[in-house]
């Protein structure tokens, strides 16, 4: 009798792990995933692919329910392309984009029986501790969190060409913005050297007027913008040219780097205020302030036009009314 039980038993579990195959225990959600990207089958792979693998290496649970998973994925198929983007706040690089997921891992989402590309996730807070999770396999980098092109500007300010870099002085990037595809395009940074020349300078930037007491190098006005496309730094002065241009110039403003043409008050900003004091300053209740223009104190500039002064809203050359008016009519925009 025992013989016979223990023969039943057998079958038993035999016509269990033919009911529910090996791939189901050791990968989990993998017959979701193979009916959301590949009908249901097995993706064929080829060594000139790639090698095709699943994995879910992080799972997160509330009360013992799992909410998503993190899941790394590959099916062999890439196009070979130079990714630079931002995904969910983060930087991520890779020399191809991988099928189904861009850079080879994305998320599980258990309430929705879903599966999504990184790209793909625009509720970040469905997913508590991802960005942390996200750290500890590598994913990208958050923004912010350690300047991503440092080593970069290293070697392109410094005379040296191997480390340490002993004439760089400063570094930082101050604001990345993407193309509409989600890929990074360009980053606003400050970088500086031991490298100066003494002078007097200016440059009129969009609406904002960088003054200082010397030329740094490799930016004049230690402010440049590094191109991911060309892989390279320019400083503020090369990029008028650029489809970016006035992207930048909006960036700075946000930033109230350098002084606004038109802030008479000089408090910051550009509002009701400076057409107030404009006004008085025309009525002569009050005064321009010493620096209004541009040139004042013997500065000068290398590559843009002279801009007369501050206060010159249209940039005819003159402090009138008119300026007053360009000021109500921005500010009615």
């Amino acid at each position: 009798m025992k013989k016979r039980l223990s023969i039943l038993l057998i079958l038993a579990l035999a016509a269990g792990l033919l009911a529910f195959p090996a791939h189901a225990a050791e990968k989990p959600y993998y017959d979701r995933y193979l009916a959301q990207y590949f009908g249901g089958t097995e993706p064929y792979t080829y060594d000139d692919l790639g090698v095709y693998f699943y994995e879910v290496p992080y799972v997160h649970r509330t009360n013992g329910r799992t909410d998503w998973a993190l899941v790394h994925a590959d099916s062999g198929v890439h196009q070979e392309v130079l990714l630079n983007a931002v995904r969910l706040g983060r930087y991520v690089s890779a020399c191809d984009v991988a099928y189904p997921f861009e850079v080879c891992y994305g998320v599980y989402d258990a309430e929705r029986d879903c599966f999504y590309d990184l790209r793909e996730i625009e509720d970040e807070s469905r997913y508590p501790d991802l960005q942390e999770v996200l750290d500890t396999y590598h994913v990208g980098k958050r923004l912010g969190d350690e300047p991503l092109f440092k080593d970069a500007f290293y070697r392109f300010a410094s005379w040296k060409p191997e480390p340490p870099y002993d004439d760089v002085t400063a570094y930082s990037e101050l604001a990345y913005h993407s193309d509409p595809f989600g890929g990074l395009r360009w980053v606003l940074v400050q970088g500086d050297t031991n490298m100066r020349e003494c002078t007097l300078c200016y440059e009129v930037i969009g609406d904002r007027v960088f003054r200082d007491s010397e030329y740094h190098v490799p930016f004049d006005l230690t402010y440049g913008v590094y191109d991911i496309e060309d892989s390279c730094f320019y400083d503020l002065t090369r990029i008028r040219e650029k489809p970016y241009y006035a992207q930048v110039c909006a960036e700075l403003d946000r930033l109230n780097l350098g002084e606004k043409i038109g802030d008479v008050n000089r408090d910051g900003r550009l509002d009701i205020g400076d057409a107030t004091e404009h006004q008085r300053c025309i009525a002569e209740y009050s005064a321009y302030p010493d620096n209004d223009a541009v040139s004042a104190d013997g500065y000068q500039t290398r590559h843009s036009q002279p801009q007369a002064y501050l206060t010159d809203i249209n940039r005819d050359g003159k402090r009138d009314i008119n300026d007053v008016t360009a000021v109500q009519r921005m500010l009615c925009l």
